[in-house]
C-alpha cells in the first residue's frame, strides 16, 4: 500500500500544479481582457473629446472668418463709416435745436449704429 501511495503522489501533485497553473492563466487572461476593454473605453472617450474639441475649434474659426468678412475688410469699414455719417448727419439736421443738443443727437445715432 505504501508503494501505491508513493506512486500516486507525483500524479496528484502534478494534477494540483496543473490546476493552479490553469487558474493562474485564466486569471491572467481575464485581467488582460478587462485591460483591453478599459483601454478601448478610454480610447473612445478620448476620441469623443477630440471630436468635441475639433468642433469647437471649427466653430471659432467660422466665427472669426465671418467677423473678418463682415467687419474687418475695407468694404465693411467703409460701409460702417458711410452709415455713421448718414445716421449722424440725419440726426443732426433732424434735431429741433442746434449746437450741443444736435451734436448729442448725432452722437446717440452713431452710438446706436455701432451697438447694432
Amino acid at each position: 500500500m505504501n508503494d501505491a501511495l508513493l506512486n500516486a503522489v507525483p500524479g496528484a501533485a502534478g494534477a494540483v500544479i496543473l490546476l493552479f497553473l490553469g487558474a493562474w492563466e485564466n486569471d491572467r487572461r481575464t485581467r488582460r481582457t478587462e485591460a483591453r476593454k478599459e483601454a478601448a473605453a478610454d480610447r473612445a472617450a478620448l476620441e469623443a473629446q477630440a471630436n468635441d474639441f475639433v468642433a469647437a475649434v471649427l466653430a471659432v474659426q467660422v466665427a472669426g472668418n465671418a467677423h473678418d468678412h463682415l467687419y474687418a475688410g475695407w468694404r465693411a469699414k467703409a460701409t460702417l463709416i458711410v452709415q455713421a455719417l448718414v445716421w449722424g448727419g440725419a440726426a443732426y439736421t433732424g434735431s429741433p435745436q442746434r449746437g450741443v443738443p444736435a451734436a448729442m443727437a448725432a452722437s446717440q445715432a452713431v452710438h446706436t449704429l455701432l451697438n447694432r
